[in-house]
């Protein structure tokens, strides 16, 4: 479900219409548990954000629109409901939604009765907030909301439980050009990160729901943003907990024709001559052809992996000596049914297993692929010479195209990217390989996001001090000061200046005065690594202490339980204002080792 009631009818209809380029067929789902899906902001900082924040475009309810026209109902398209949700993402935008423990599942029946009652419910809500007078807050409005909120999460988390089969996600993308999504579940700590690929034109995408964890404390919040935080639009059909018809899903399946977007090798008698298990590879030597109609795979944005029944470190090997691993993701090299393999690849993929052709030269082994999944496109390496013409891989060649097996190779570097990793969280950060970028602010960019830092973030500021242009102006150039930026980026995408941080030279003690972070990287223990990188930046300026000056408030809770966490801060004294914790720099000062940190003057 979709909270669509502040949807801007007038600069909808502004917008070139988009048409898809197939029916909906909606019996593959049996039962959903509607996620409630809402508006949000990736660097909210309410309600200061709405007087300091420059990117603050009110709704009617006085939140802050990041969806150009809101969540509007689009009747060109259907799915979940008998029309798609169109958003066009702006800078900071994401999708939110409560996560349950124990999802109950419902008819799809029921859930389209369930979202036009909330619907009226909630417009209802905006209408009494337009027209009374005297609710200027649109306290009735927020009210409305929050009853919808409580209402979603006492349902979906009923008393009958049917586990769902996976998280299933289908939007239509009108740009020409391949972006990305990030995806994040949370409860107490974040517990799951994918990053999902965007294809112009019809993207889906099932997550198992036994690799979406349920044991987490609090709250859950599933989200989704654009990688790149650019605008983008998007029209989902579908974005719930879903529970298939078995059947209906093979068969619409079968009838979707599209273009192939990877090609699986078998290895033994197809890519080379030979069978690499009996003399060790002495006489096994490539087919004649291969190597260039890989290379014309690559160049076409044709990904392309490996499906293999051998021993992987003797076929792995092999493979290397030819020189040809940069090409193959996500390599299923084992003992297993191959139709169970490709399954797996085109999960580590995203991609739909109507879009993947396999080459074998085993009868047995086509057959075998073809009865268990009907969707697949199946070839004998004797049609190697007339594949590159055949119209299924005859697919549009762009920039991005061209370059897509290297985002995979960055994205994955062959590890599953959407391996949950339950309570193991140092093992989920060690995985996102994340790295920290230590700077002195130089510039006008670095300027303004870090004043963007100190005007937007509540829960994470040290100080709680407001600065404006002039202020932060004059504070920057203050010489008693060190000041510095913090870039971040992981394996899923590059976050930009999330943290800044001033230390001030006193006496024999270095004071950190502010630190302030995004909260989009919160709980990635990227403040206690900047934490400890300050207690060796003050040991290397032969200081005895790191001091740190905080303000306690209400809103900074979740720096201060942070805080809290680092075993090395002792508390020193209690002021009227807060609290001065203290680090003796006498100690030994390990920095965690999960994040990679890099100095640089920029």
């Amino acid at each position: 479900m979709f909270e669509v009631t502040w949807k801007d009818d007038m600069k909808f209809s502004a917008l070139t219409e988009v048409r898809p380029l197939q029916i909906e067929d909606t019996k593959k789902i049996l039962k959903v548990a509607p996620l409630y899906w809402s508006e949000h902001c990736v660097e909210c900082a309410l309600p200061e954000c709405y007087k300091t924040c420059k990117l603050y475009n009110p709704r009617e309810d006085g939140k802050c629109a990041r969806f150009s026209y809101g969540i509007f109902p689009n009747s060109s398209f259907s799915g979940h409901y008998q029309y798609g949700l169109d958003i066009n993402f702006e800078r900071w935008a994401k999708l939110e939604a409560y996560w349950p423990k124990k999802p109950t599942m419902v008819s799809i029946r029921f859930s389209r009765f369930e979202q036009k009652a909330l619907k009226k419910f909630n417009s209802l809500g905006a209408y009494l907030s337009k027209n009374i007078k005297l609710d200027k807050n649109k306290k009735i409005s927020n009210l409305f909301s929050w009853v919808t909120e409580i209402w979603n999460r006492l349902r979906i988390n009923g008393l009958f439980k049917n586990s769902p089969n996976a998280l299933y996600m289908k939007f239509y993308s009108p740009s020409k050009n391949e972006r990305s999504l990030e995806l994040e579940i949370e409860g107490d700590r974040p517990f799951f990160r994918k990053k999902i690929l965007i294809y112009p034109g019809w993207n889906e995408l099932s997550i198992d729901f036994a690799d979406l964890s349920t044991k987490f404390k609090g709250i859950g919040r599933i989200r989704l943003w654009p990688s790149d935080d650019k605008s983008i639009r998007l029209i989902f059909t579908w974005l719930d907990l879903v529970n298939y018809n078995k059947q209906a899903k093979l068969k619409s399946s079968v009838n979707q024709p599209k273009k192939v977007k990877c090609v699986c090798w078998d290895l033994d008698n197809t890519l080379w001559s030979g069978v690499i298990g009996d003399d060790l590879g002495e006489n096994v030597f490539l087919k004649s052809g291969v190597v260039s109609i890989i290379e014309e795979f690559d160049r076409r944005g044709i990904v392309q992996s490996i499906v293999s029944k051998n021993n992987y470190d003797t076929a792995w090997k092999k493979i290397e000596e030819l020189r040809l691993d940069k090409y193959f993701l996500y390599p299923a090299i084992n003992w297993g049914l191959k139709s169970e393999s490709i399954k797996s690849i085109a999960s580590e993929l995203n991609i739909g297993l109507e879009s993947i052709a396999v080459i074998d030269d085993s009868v047995w082994e086509r057959d075998e692929i073809t009865n268990h999944l009907p969707m697949i496109r199946v070839f004998d390496p004797e049609e190697l010479g007339t594949l590159l013409s055949k119209d299924d891989f005859n697919v549009l060649i762009s920039k991005e195209s061209k370059m897509r097996r290297k985002m995979y190779q960055q994205e994955s570097a062959r590890k599953s990217i959407s391996e949950s990793w339950g309570s193991n969280f140092e093992g989920f950060l060690e995985s996102c390989d994340m790295k920290m970028e230590i700077f002195h602010p130089n510039n006008s960019s670095h300027f303004d996001r870090s004043l963007e830092l100190l005007q937007r973030t509540n829960q994470f500021n040290l100080s709680g001090r407001l600065y404006d242009k002039k202020t932060f102006e004059k504070f920057l150039v203050e010489t008693d000061f060190l000041h510095f930026c913090v870039k971040v980026n992981d394996k899923f995408g590059d976050y930009g200046i999330v943290l800044f941080g001033s230390l001030k030279p006193i006496n024999n003690s270095l004071v950190l005065e502010e630190l302030v972070m995004s909260c989009r990287v919160a709980q990635k223990m990227v403040e206690k690594t900047f934490i400890y990188w300050c207690a060796n930046y003050a040991k290397n300026l032969n200081k005895a202490s790191l001091d740190i000056n905080m303000n306690i408030t209400n809103k900074n809770k979740p720096l201060q339980e942070a805080l809290k966490s680092i075993d090395i801060i002792d508390s020193l004294d209690k002021r009227a204002e807060g609290k001065r914790l203290s680090i003796n720099l006498n100690q030994k000062i390990s920095v965690p080792k999960i994040i990679k940190i890099v100095t640089s003057e920029h």
